[in-house]
């Protein structure tokens, strides 16, 4: 893969990542000429918005329901792997409910990876809801629906979920590292991913 990726970058006459910090990478591991490396940002479809009405809301709650999910929850969503930092993210959250008497359910959205069977064990121990794979057209429900995406990945290319989330007026809290700050620039609650208190203390935030 390395090897092959960088005979591609050396041959194409250009270059696009999804991000700036990508585009860094990029040039950091491939030294080619910048001039030929273009960042062009991802997008979201128009079905990432908020809702409108009571039928909206009506039919959001009948497609959580396949997935065994009632609001309210606090959601996380991506595959489940060292990566996407859900072991110190369920730390947090078992934090949060020895402080607060009323914590909603934590819902996590995604496949489980390498290196998750003792991270699932705990999660379910401590009552997480997992959905597995959600299919691409009941994301939405699943964002608009949620009281916040915690999101506090240590390593992205871009990130995709914080933006999809945000379009749906979902509030976010993400990791203050790689790509994160370009994609919800001053619209989410950015922390440090490795610090435990600091996820804990921004989920209490948007709780208050």
């Amino acid at each position: 893969m390395h090897w092959l990726t960088g005979w591609a970058v050396r041959q194409a006459r250009h270059v696009l990542t999804v991000s700036e910090f990508s585009r860094q990478e990029l040039l950091r591991f491939y030294p080619v000429d910048e001039e030929k490396v273009v960042s062009v940002p991802n997008g979201v479809g128009s079905e990432f918005r908020p809702v409108n009405d009571e039928m909206d809301m009506m039919a959001d709650r009948a497609t959580l329901s396949r997935y065994g999910v009632t609001p309210p929850y606090i959601l996380a969503l991506g595959n489940i792997h060292p990566r996407k930092n859900l072991a110190r993210l369920l730390d947090a959250y078992l934090l949060l409910r020895q402080r607060r008497q009323s914590v909603p359910t934590m819902v996590w959205g995604g496949l489980p990876r390498w290196g998750s069977t003792t991270l699932i064990q705990r999660a379910q121990a401590a009552g997480v809801i997992l959905t597995s794979f959600v299919a691409q057209a009941d994301l939405p429900a699943l964002y608009r629906q949620a009281v916040m995406l915690v999101y506090p990945s240590l390593y992205e290319g871009f990130g995709l979920p914080p933006l999809e989330a945000m379009a749906c007026g979902t509030p976010v809290i993400t990791s203050n590292t790689t790509s994160l700050p370009e994609v919800v620039g001053n619209a989410a609650l950015m922390v440090d991913p490795t610090d435990v208190e600091k996820i804990a203390m921004a989920m209490a935030r948007l709780l208050d």
